[in-house]
C-alpha cells in the first residue's frame, strides 16, 4: 500500500454552517448498483443474440449514460462463466470476428429474480422520492418554529 487513503467522497463545493466541507459519493453509474448492470445485460441479451459493442449503446437507454466498456465486458465474461449467457465467435465479411451473446435458461431465471428485486426497489425508491417531494414542499411553506433542514445553511466554498 502506498500510504495514501482514498477519499470517501468527492467534494461538492458546499460548506456546512460549521465550516466543514460537505462531501458526497459520486459514481459513474448515477448510484445504480453493479447488480443493475447485470440485470440490464441479461435483459438486452434476452432480446436476442447481440454483440458486446452493441450493448454499450443500448445500456444508455436503460439509464447508464456512460457505461464503462471494461466493466461491461468483464460482466459479460462473468455471466458466461456462470452459465447465464452463452457466447460464440461470429465471423464477419466486413471485419474481424465478433463475439455474440445469448441468454440461457438459467439466465432467464436469474433475470426474473433480478426483475423482482428491481420491482421491490422501485417501490422503495418511489416512497423515498414521495417523502422527499413532501419535505421540499413543506420547506417552501412558512415554518413558525423556524426549523429548517440543515441543507438551507449550506453555502458555496470560497
Amino acid at each position: 500500500m502506498s500510504g495514501r487513503q482514498r477519499p470517501a467522497g468527492r467534494a461538492s463545493g458546499l460548506v456546512a454552517p460549521d465550516g466543514h466541507p460537505v462531501s458526497y459519493q459520486v459514481g459513474r453509474d448515477n448510484g445504480l448498483s453493479r447488480g443493475y448492470l447485470r440485470a440490464c445485460l441479461l435483459l438486452l441479451v434476452a432480446e436476442g443474440p447481440v454483440h458486446g459493442y452493441e450493448l454499450l449503446g443500448q445500456l444508455r437507454d436503460l439509464g447508464l449514460p456512460r457505461p464503462d466498456a471494461g466493466a461491461v465486458y468483464r460482466t459479460l465474461r462473468s455471466l458466461d462463466e456462470e452459465g447465464l449467457v452463452r457466447s460464440w465467435w461470429s465471423s464477419s465479411v466486413a471485419g474481424p470476428a465478433r463475439r455474440l451473446y445469448r441468454i440461457t435458461l438459467a439466465g432467464s431465471g436469474c433475470l426474473e429474480c433480478l426483475t423482482s428485486g428491481l420491482e421491490q426497489n422501485h417501490g422503495h425508491l418511489s416512497c423515498f422520492l414521495d417523502r422527499k417531494r413532501s419535505l421540499t414542499r413543506r420547506d417552501h411553506t412558512a415554518d413558525p418554529a423556524g426549523a429548517r433542514p440543515i441543507v438551507r445553511g449550506l453555502t458555496r466554498a470560497p
